[in-house]
Protein backbone atom coordinates (compact mmCIF):
# COMPACT_ATOMS: atom_id res chain seq x y z
CA UNK A 1 0.00 0.00 0.00
CA UNK A 2 1.51 3.28 -0.84
CA UNK A 3 2.15 6.05 1.87
CA UNK A 4 -0.60 8.16 0.65
CA UNK A 5 -3.27 5.56 0.64
CA UNK A 6 -2.18 4.50 4.47
CA UNK A 7 -2.06 7.95 5.57
CA UNK A 8 -5.57 8.51 4.16
CA UNK A 9 -6.73 5.16 5.56
CA UNK A 10 -5.29 6.00 8.77
CA UNK A 11 -6.98 9.43 9.11
CA UNK A 12 -10.06 8.00 8.53
CA UNK A 13 -10.28 5.31 11.04
CA UNK A 14 -8.76 7.92 13.63
CA UNK A 15 -10.87 10.40 12.69
CA UNK A 16 -8.48 13.21 12.20
CA UNK A 17 -7.74 14.88 9.84
CA UNK A 18 -5.44 13.79 6.73
CA UNK A 19 -3.15 17.24 7.11
CA UNK A 20 -2.68 16.48 10.88
CA UNK A 21 -1.98 12.83 9.80
CA UNK A 22 0.68 13.96 7.33
CA UNK A 23 2.33 16.23 9.52
CA UNK A 24 2.95 13.43 12.26
CA UNK A 25 4.24 10.79 9.79
CA UNK A 26 6.49 13.74 8.77
CA UNK A 27 7.88 14.49 11.87
CA UNK A 28 8.04 10.91 12.97
CA UNK A 29 10.56 10.51 9.99
CA UNK A 30 12.83 13.98 10.29
CA UNK A 31 13.07 12.00 14.00
CA UNK A 32 14.37 8.91 12.83
CA UNK A 33 16.47 10.25 10.15
CA UNK A 34 18.06 12.87 12.66
CA UNK A 35 19.03 9.65 15.22
CA UNK A 36 22.85 8.94 15.81
CA UNK A 37 24.54 6.06 14.99
CA UNK A 38 23.50 2.96 17.88
CA UNK A 39 20.51 5.41 19.29
CA UNK A 40 17.12 3.53 19.26
CA UNK A 41 13.31 4.82 18.92
CA UNK A 42 11.26 2.02 20.82
CA UNK A 43 7.43 2.12 20.15
CA UNK A 44 5.59 -0.19 22.37
CA UNK A 45 3.49 -2.60 20.95
CA UNK A 46 5.05 -2.02 17.30
CA UNK A 47 8.64 -2.43 17.06
CA UNK A 48 12.15 -0.72 17.68
CA UNK A 49 13.54 1.87 15.26
CA UNK A 50 17.50 1.88 14.66
CA UNK A 51 20.12 3.49 13.03
CA UNK A 52 23.58 1.27 12.14
CA UNK A 53 25.97 1.52 9.93
CA UNK A 54 26.84 -1.10 7.62
CA UNK A 55 30.34 -1.92 6.38
CA UNK A 56 31.32 -1.87 2.35
CA UNK A 57 31.01 -5.12 1.01
CA UNK A 58 31.37 -7.21 -2.36
CA UNK A 59 28.14 -8.34 -3.80
CA UNK A 60 27.56 -10.21 -7.16
CA UNK A 61 25.89 -8.25 -10.30
CA UNK A 62 23.29 -11.03 -10.99
CA UNK A 63 23.05 -10.18 -14.16
CA UNK A 64 26.70 -9.97 -15.47
CA UNK A 65 28.00 -12.12 -12.82
CA UNK A 66 31.00 -9.89 -12.01
CA UNK A 67 32.04 -8.80 -8.33
CA UNK A 68 30.87 -5.08 -7.78
CA UNK A 69 31.79 -2.76 -4.80
CA UNK A 70 28.89 -1.66 -2.48
CA UNK A 71 29.78 1.23 0.04
CA UNK A 72 29.47 1.67 3.75
CA UNK A 73 26.37 3.53 4.67
CA UNK A 74 23.95 4.64 7.47
CA UNK A 75 20.40 2.98 7.47
CA UNK A 76 17.39 2.96 9.66
CA UNK A 77 16.68 -1.07 10.80
CA UNK A 78 13.15 -1.87 11.87
CA UNK A 79 12.70 -4.92 14.77
CA UNK A 80 9.11 -5.63 15.05
CA UNK A 81 8.10 -6.88 18.60
CA UNK A 82 7.04 -10.40 19.63
CA UNK A 83 3.23 -9.44 19.81
CA UNK A 84 3.07 -8.53 16.17
CA UNK A 85 4.88 -11.11 14.80
CA UNK A 86 2.05 -13.32 16.27
CA UNK A 87 -0.80 -11.66 13.89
Amino acid sequence: MATKYALSDFAASTEHPAKEVKEIFSQLTDYLTGLKIGDKLSIHGLGIFSKIKKKARKARNPKTGGMVDVPARVTIKFKLTNSMRDL
